[in-house]
């Protein structure tokens, strides 16, 4: 790992996690195929729509820094909103809440500095962000930088994950992973950081969500008694007054980590295992080693055998599911039937994450 120190372009955060030198949302060769399409031609420039129809299922475009509307069909795009012009860059996940109002994590900011969570309305205008920042107390902080994956919310506080930090202080410089939170609507409060025991066992936080609790649910990356890396699931009690991570599924249980999303009203946990191309369920509250009462899936591969459904969420009323597939199309799920399509050349060039709207939250 190394200290990103300074400032840079944001495509060096490409360059960097192509490299295996920071942590990155995607395989690597995922990222090197960003990167080239990036470098090979300019930024496309989608021009918003207007009266094309309504939007269905927002996807985050993460290689063009777009959330992009797609209508029922899954044939056309019907709205766009240009989360670079508000200095997000690389969108990965992105949430639906009970106001239809789209959420998203922000990998890094246009000076590569720290990543956010961000809110816009359901017409795409664009409402708060909440930087990851030097957190308290701040005046030992002399430099902060962060990346993101994703983003949790309730009506009393919101949490970014931070799959990697650099903390520098006058008796030097702390990296790691955990969260940082903020007061629900206070965008501007100094945040709140919850730092987890990096390399023993998280190296990275990735995927969360919050039950009814308020407690964090989330899949990370890690080292296993054998030194290989792999995927755990754990559990943040008390976030906000005591934390404590409590290990629920040990490194290697999921062979790649992908989205976790509490529905049911808070009664189930589902956890995207991307590389096994299903999802499993979870009833809540859920013991360490516990067992999935149902599985999602397998999503539909390719000719050639590829696939990797990454992030997604219900429809409201948890009937139907959609993931984003990291091989530029979307996945399709039935849910009583557990029957999956696929929905290609959508135009997204690298999508990462996809929401119903309205959804079950």
């Amino acid at each position: 790992m190394i200290l990103a120190k300074g400032r840079m372009a944001p495509i060096e955060l490409l360059k960097l996690q192509a490299a295996g030198k920071l942590p990155a949302p995607f395989p690597r060769a995922i990222v090197r195929r960003e990167l080239q399409q990036i470098e090979s031609r300019p930024r496309l420039h989608l021009v918003r729509q207007r009266n094309a129809g309504s939007v269905a299922i927002w996807v985050a475009d993460n290689a063009e820094n777009y959330l992009v509307g797609m209508n029922a069909a899954v044939t056309k795009v019907v709205d766009d909103i240009d989360v670079e012009s508000n200095n997000c860059y690389y969108p990965v996940t992105l949430k639906i809440d009970g106001s239809q109002n789209i959420w998203v994590a922000c990998e890094t900011d246009t000076a590569f500095t720290a990543s956010s969570a961000q809110e816009y309305s359901s017409k795409g205008t664009f409402l708060k962000a909440y930087d990851a920042a030097c957190p308290a107390p701040v005046s030992e902080c002399e430099s902060f930088f962060a990346e993101s994956e994703d983003e949790a919310f309730d009506s009393r506080h919101v949490f970014l994950g931070i799959s990697y930090y650099e903390l520098e202080t006058s008796s030097g410089t702390t990296t790691g992973s955990g969260f940082e939170w903020w007061p629900a609507k206070s965008p501007s409060a100094t945040p709140t950081m919850i730092a987890l025991p990096y390399g023993d066992p998280v190296e990275s936080v990735y995927y969360l969500d919050l039950d009814p609790s308020g407690n964090i649910w989330f899949e990370y990356a890690g080292y296993n008694s054998n030194d290989r890396i792999g995927y755990g699931l754990a559990e943040i009690t008390n976030p906000t007054k005591d934390p404590q991570m409590v290990s629920i599924l040990p490194v290697g249980s999921i062979i790649d980590g992908g989205g976790v999303d509490v529905s049911d009203q808070g009664k189930v946990l589902n956890v995207d295992d991307w590389g096994e191309h299903l999802t499993k369920q979870y009833k809540l509250p859920l013991s360490p080693g516990g067992s999935p009462f149902n599985i999602l899936g397998p999503t539909v591969l390719n000719r050639w055998g590829f696939g990797e459904p990454l992030a997604g969420g219900f429809n409201k009323g948890e009937t139907r599911l959609v993931y984003a597939d990291l091989y530029n199309w979307l996945d399709l799920g039935v849910v009583a039937t557990n029957k999956w399509s696929t929905k290609q050349n959508i135009g997204i060039i690298q999508p990462a994450s996809a929401a119903y709207t309205p959804s079950d939250r």
